[in-house]
């Protein structure tokens, strides 16, 4: 949904008032007349280069006809043919060559520029016939219907075909039913990168409780110290499980150009789909919305540019193609005639924009109250249950503070909605009716995923092993590795004395020594009844091993001053 809105985001921002267009070149000018002036009659043409209305107006004037008349009744689709000026007796006035001299209105010419210049301020006076009929052959363009493609517009292109392929063989010649059909396609061929989503979410599920563990240890401390070390260890958990949490927006970065591209195809059926390349999209809007005064059609467009194609072309394709005659001579035109017949070659395969009465092709409008003001309604609804629905299913990430997360998406799940709802009154119905279907797909597909790879539950018991595993409280259960028989044997605190083991380390039992005899027994002496014990002086056996090793370093010294004397 996210990236589908940037996308109406950037229509909107590139529907702003293009840069002022300047004429190639000067218009052609009769120097030897007292009229405007080259320079005027350049400034002339620049300025209804940009202003579409004023060149409606003078392209009228040139057709013989005033813009300005309020009494005329001018009726969309209506031919009004080019007046010639006639004599008293009402026949054609005719030049040296024989042809009919054409009824410029200059009057008229005049009171549009003056209407309209309410900033230049042009030097339009002594504009007269002429001068008219040299500026619109200036502005006048050939229409292409042939281009070079690059890279990306053949991929447009070959997916358009397809896209084509499937309105009128699947979707029974109907655009709203072809490209939901399209768009299930899409899902299935974008289902690996939803299966590697669905994965990332549940590696990084199974790492809640080590993530909570971390966060209650820091519990109650909120200042930004302790939650840039409770980030840190996070992500330094994450790299001891091998687990990228950018991982899981590769998939939408991939989807995003697929998105863009197939967003292009749907606003501009007639470049991508019907493979009409060139300027033949916009010369088709300009001549649908032009007044009938001044040659075109005489319909209405809410919009020009890339949106403004399939809403042209939804209405040209409910009118036979006679209708539209007129654009053979139309005098925007170098090459009108050109124009018709590749219309009347593609007018049969216009794919129909409408679902019974309703036409898709139109850009919803309070002014208009009719169905398609549903768009907008179901949008918000349709955005809405999804939002909801797609964080019921995907993991959501721990936050330091859950209930402002809470808060937020709160507001998220009206802001957002809210924002499509905005964009669909400026992009036809079939754009917000394929987003809405896309929604819907991904909606369910993020379901089924979610039935077939689950989220990993735990339970309390879990999160205390968690914890005990961070703070080093955890129990070793590792099993003792198999002692090598050959290997000394540590001495035991147990046993202390250095007797009791052998030089290998081995325990040595001490052999039990008989019972000294009574120190009274030993003197002969026979003590009174009730006495105590005569106590014989215990041997100091570690003053004992202090002499001998005395000795035994006095020996050594001896032997070894004997030796050097010997020397």
């Amino acid at each position: 949904m996210a990236v589908m809105l940037v996308c109406a985001f950037a229509v909107s921002c590139g529907g702003n008032q293009p840069a002022p267009r300047t004429i190639d070149g000067n218009v052609e000018y009769n120097a030897e007349k007292d009229g405007v002036g080259q320079q005027s009659l350049n400034e002339i043409a620049n300025f209804l280069l940009n202003n579409a209305d004023a060149y409606a107006g003078i392209v009228a004037a040139y057709r013989g006809y005033n813009v300005l008349d309020s009494t005329l009744d001018v009726k969309t689709g209506e031919t009004y043919e080019e007046l010639y000026e006639k004599d008293e007796n009402g026949s054609f006035k005719l030049d040296e060559n024989g042809e009919k001299i054409r009824f410029i209105n200059v009057d008229a010419a005049k009171a549009v520029l003056t209407k309209y210049d309410t900033k230049v301020e042009l030097n339009h006076e002594k504009l007269d016939a002429e001068d008219i009929e040299n500026l619109v052959k200036k502005l006048q363009i050939a229409v292409t219907f042939e281009t070079e493609r690059g890279l990306f517009d053949n991929i447009m292109y070959g997916i358009g075909v397809a896209l084509g392929w499937i309105t009128r063989t699947i979707g029974f010649g109907n655009y709203i039913v072809g490209i939901c059909i399209f768009a299930i396609i899409l899902e299935l061929l974008m289902l690996p990168l939803g299966i590697k989503r669905q994965k990332n979410s549940i590696k990084q599920a199974k790492l809640r409780p080590k993530e909570m563990a971390i966060r209650k240890k820091y519990a109650g401390r909120n200042d930004q110290a302790t939650q840039q070390k409770v980030q840190a260890e996070i992500q330094e958990m994450y790299q001891k499980e091998n687990f990228n949490p950018a991982s899981g927006c590769l998939p939408l970065l991939l989807q995003l150009p697929i998105l863009l591209v197939l967003y292009n195809i749907v606003i501009d059926p007639l470049k991508h789909v019907l493979g009409i390349a060139g300027n033949m999209s916009s010369a088709m809007q300009l001549y649908y919305s032009t007044s009938p005064l001044a040659g075109g059609y005489g319909g209405v467009l809410s919009q020009q540019g890339s949106t403004g194609s399939i809403e042209a072309l939804s209405k040209i394709g409910d009118v036979a193609v006679e209708a539209f005659e007129g654009i053979k001579n139309f005098a925007y035109f170098t090459n009108g005639s050109d124009v018709y017949g590749k219309l009347a070659e593609i007018h049969s395969d216009i794919p129909s924009f409408n679902i019974g009465n309703v036409n898709f092709g139109l850009i919803p409008s309070f002014k208009d109250f009719g169905w398609l003001l549903l768009v907008p309604v179901l949008t918000f609804i349709v955005y809405f249950a999804s939002s909801k629905l797609t964080r019921k299913f995907m993991y959501q990430p721990t936050t330091a503070d859950n209930q402002q997360m809470g808060c937020s998406n709160n507001v998220m799940d009206i802001m957002m909605p809210a924002i499509s709802v905005y964009f669909t009154f400026m992009v036809p119905a079939a754009i917000g009716v394929y987003w809405m279907f896309k929604s819907v797909l991904s909606t369910v597909q993020q379901f089924i995923l979610t039935k077939i790879m689950p989220l990993p539950q735990f339970t309390d018991e879990d999160y205390k092993a968690a914890e005990r595993e961070i703070t080093g409280k955890a129990p070793k259960n590792t099993p003792r590795a198999p002692r090598d028989p050959n290997a000394p044997r540590s001495r035991s605190l147990h046993h202390i004395d250095d007797e009791d083991y052998d030089e290998n380390g081995v325990y040595k039992p001490v052999e039990k020594e008989e019972k000294a005899e009574a120190p009274e027994k030993k003197l002969g002496v026979s003590l009174p009844e009730g006495a105590a014990p005569l106590k014989e002086d215990a041997p100091d056996h570690g003053k004992k091993k202090q002499k001998d090793a005395a000795k035994a370093e006095e020996t050594e010294a001896d032997k070894d001053s004997t030796a050097e004397e010997n020397k």
